[in-house]
């Protein structure tokens, strides 16, 4: 393990939907204000996920380059401090979740570009980019497609999650299993109640949700039903991505059909006996990401992208609250977290984004991996 401190670059289906959006009382969309971004001395940046400290620090996961999490202290001082902690026998990471007081339980595994990164290097150096992009479309290759790939192609078998433990005076890692099965595990939630304790983790590639023991490191399918898999004929074939629990419900986003649903599980986390899912968000998106849920019940969903957050209540298809297709207020955004509750974060969404790796603003715009802080003061 390695945890230099950073300088930072830093800048002060069962049930029918009707069409409600957010009541607001705040004026939209919401301040937000970049906190946290990577500079350009490493180039193709991309934040995955993000969980917060029992302090109110932040822990952000990186896809690409490299298996770290950003612990960034203070972060809506104007003045936040950084350091990283790598994860071994890895190269990205994904979801991440609070286990037990600054305890964390985070995805890793190891992700090949090479093979992709070929068909995308005469993009970038072409000079005709109309006619290279043309031609792939000949081809019947999809630029957006590659894009995903370039970032989210898992090696088989490498899929792990790990321990994350920051209650000493250095952080500690350990290895809770192994899991060469997996395809792509992607978001993570605790199983609330559960003894010995346990969480459900997504997998997106072969449509899945996981239950893993994290004493013991022995896991389980949990859930895999219809509702997790990728929309038919979808360019981009994602379907279950991030994951949630409240209460006796996991909720899940798919994010081919940019919807969100929940299920019905047991106290050890598995689907209820004879359990349905439940539509309760549809989102006016082409695809989403991760998403939240609030005090009130309220979606908060990144649409990546289309660069926005979009806030829904059950039964409504949201209301964008942050950004907008030709911004880079939140391009790119992957996941979003609350604050804990602090005089200073208790009204603050905190959202990491993927540096427009996928699709630059406006078709040539990109920036590095960051964090904002989307103040929600006021919005109901």
């Amino acid at each position: 393990m390695h945890f230099p401190t950073l300088t930072l670059l830093a800048f002060a289906c069962k049930t029918a939907l009707a069409v409600p959006t957010p009541s607001r009382a705040a004026e939209l969309p919401l301040p937000a204000r970049t906190i946290f971004q990577l500079n350009e001395t490493v180039p193709d940046t991309w934040f995955e996920n993000i969980a917060l400290r029992q302090n109110g620090d932040l822990l952000v996961t990186m896809l690409q380059p490299s298996a770290s999490i950003y612990s960034i202290q203070q972060p809506l001082s104007g003045s936040p401090k950084a350091s990283i902690i790598n994860i071994d026998n890895a190269n990205g990471l994904l979801g991440i979740v609070e286990t037990a007081p600054d305890v964390f339980a985070v995805v890793a595994g190891i992700f090949s570009a090479p093979a992709v990164r070929k068909y995308l290097v005469p993009l970038t150096t072409s000079r005709d980019l109309f006619r290279e992009k043309r031609a792939l479309a000949q081809r019947e290759y999809h630029l957006e497609l590659l894009l995903l790939i370039l970032h989210v192609l898992a090696v088989n078998g490498t899929m792990a999650v790990w321990e994350v433990d920051l209650r000493g005076p250095e952080p500690t890692t350990r290895l809770i299993t192994k899991m060469p099965e997996a395809g792509i595990l992607n978001g993570v939630a605790l199983v609330p109640g559960c003894s010995p304790p346990a969480i459900l983790v997504a997998d997106t590639a072969i449509s899945r949700v996981w239950r893993v023991d994290i004493t013991t490191g022995e896991y389980e399918t949990a859930a895999e039903i219809p509702e997790m898999l990728p929309a038919p004929n979808a360019t981009l074939p994602l379907g279950v991505n991030g994951v949630k629990t409240r209460g006796e419900y996991l909720y899940f986003s798919n994010s081919n059909l940019a919807s969100i649903f929940r299920l019905p599980i047991d106290k050890r986390g598995v689907a209820a006996r004879d359990a349905e899912a439940e539509l309760v968000a549809k989102v006016d998106a082409d695809i989403i990401d991760d998403f939240l849920i609030d005090e009130e019940g309220k979606y908060w969903v990144a649409t990546n992208f289309q660069n926005t957050v979009v806030v829904a209540e059950t039964g409504s298809s949201g209301v964008v609250v942050a950004g907008a297709t030709t911004q880079l207020t939140v391009a790119g955004d992957t996941a979003l977290a609350l604050g804990r509750g602090t005089k200073e974060d208790k009204n603050i969404v905190y959202a990491v984004t993927g540096g427009t790796l996928n699709r630059p603003v406006n078709g040539t715009v990109s920036e590095p991996a960051k964090v904002v802080a989307i103040d929600r003061t006021g919005f109901k």
